[in-house]
């Protein structure tokens, strides 16, 4: 049992520290709060976790006697250090190509937008124009405008692709620009806190809205907000009203809260 419970634990260690700093640095880079919330990547985080500390660790405990030949035990400690690996590059490939990229601030929202949302032929018009900022390889998350086009044609088109698939300027890197250049379109897209209360959708009641402004060391009139939007879930970024600094996210749908 001694023996079973030693390649256990060596085991579990491994395959803890392997998977915390494969998650660190997808975290660090991409998906800090709330970007993993956003894009739903807690499905794909949980069954590594699953895999790669319960089940393969769990099946070295199963496997390994004092008992069983040394070449025999070296194999299946093999085999499932394989099953662990191919789990690990799958799981680690999916959250790399959805990895989050902007946090765009685009008309009356902010969308979270991933790699996956942008397609290859728009960073190329933009690598082409020279214009917009153009995501690499090595990218990591930013925040950044993106402002229609003065063109009336080329404007109606993504205001058109914006209802038909979801998508729109927010995908497009040729209209990105930095935040800096967008206080006006921010203060013109920020609405009072209390909106969540008193819109006809109801987002929040009375209490619950004070209780987290409370949180943040501020009454409910000092905060203004502004849905934020991801492939998986929706919630609210949180400015002062008074300077415009961010100061917090939070997971309550507000889509809408500027109309109703």
């Amino acid at each position: 049992m001694r023996f079973r419970l030693r390649a256990f634990g060596i085991h579990l260690l491994a395959s803890f520290v392997v998977l915390s700093v494969v998650l660190a640095v997808l975290y660090a880079g991409w998906y800090r709060w709330p970007a993993w919330w956003l894009a739903g990547a807690g499905t794909i985080v949980g069954v590594l976790v699953l895999v790669d500390v319960g089940v393969g660790p769990l099946a070295t405990l199963i496997i390994s006697s004092p008992a069983k030949p040394r070449a025999e035990w070296r194999r299946d400690i093999m085999v499932i250090a394989m099953v662990q690996v191919a789990a690990l590059g799958y799981g680690a490939h999916s959250l790399w190509q959805a990895r989050p990229l902007f946090n765009v601030l685009s008309g009356m929202t902010i969308s979270t937008i991933q790699a996956n949302n942008i397609k290859p032929e728009a960073v190329a018009r933009a690598r082409a124009i020279g214009g917009g900022i153009v995501p690499e390889w090595y990218s990591t998350l930013q925040w950044v405008w993106a402002s229609l086009p003065e063109d009336p044609e080329e404007r109606s088109r993504l205001v058109g692709q914006e209802f038909a698939k979801g998508t729109g300027v927010a995908t497009q890197p040729e209209y990105y620009r930095s935040l800096a250049a967008a206080k006006d379109a921010l203060d013109k897209a920020l609405v009072p806190a209390e909106r969540l209360v008193t819109s006809r959708l109801k987002f929040l009641t009375e209490e619950e809205l004070r209780a987290r402004a409370n949180e943040l060391q501020r009454s409910p009139e000092e905060l203004e907000v502004l849905p934020g939007t991801g492939n998986m879930r929706n919630g609210t970024w949180v400015f002062d009203s008074k300077t415009g600094e961010l100061l917090a996210f939070w997971p309550v749908e507000s889509l809408g809260v500027q109309q109703y």
